[in-house]
């Protein structure tokens, strides 16, 4: 597989989880006043886990335009660990 043709099916599915979590704990830190605040491990897994399962496996069954593959999968994993990698996890998580 071409390099370019990587990139164009399967950067936007590697970002997603890196994006959803870092606005995600943005949003958390502005409700609760509170920089340091970070995402705990469980919660992010479980938003990429359930991600999956909804643009992997139930979009696909509703809509054509849609299909399950494999290496999605793979790209919404390595941005999770790409995520953890970064953000690192659970100095000080949501209470």
């Amino acid at each position: 597989m071409h390099p370019l043709e990587l990139l164009n099916n399967y950067l936007n599915d590697f970002l997603c989880m890196p994006l959803v979590l870092k606005t995600c704990q943005y949003v958390v830190r502005y409700v609760k006043s509170d920089d340091r605040i970070k995402l705990p491990l469980p919660l992010q897994i479980s938003a990429t886990l359930l991600s999956i399962i909804y643009f992997e496996g139930v979009l696909p069954s509703m809509d054509v335009r849609y299909t399950t593959d494999l290496l999605d999968l793979v790209a919404y994993a390595a941005g999770l660990l790409f995520f953890i990698g970064v953000e690192g996890f659970e100095k000080k998580v949501v209470k």
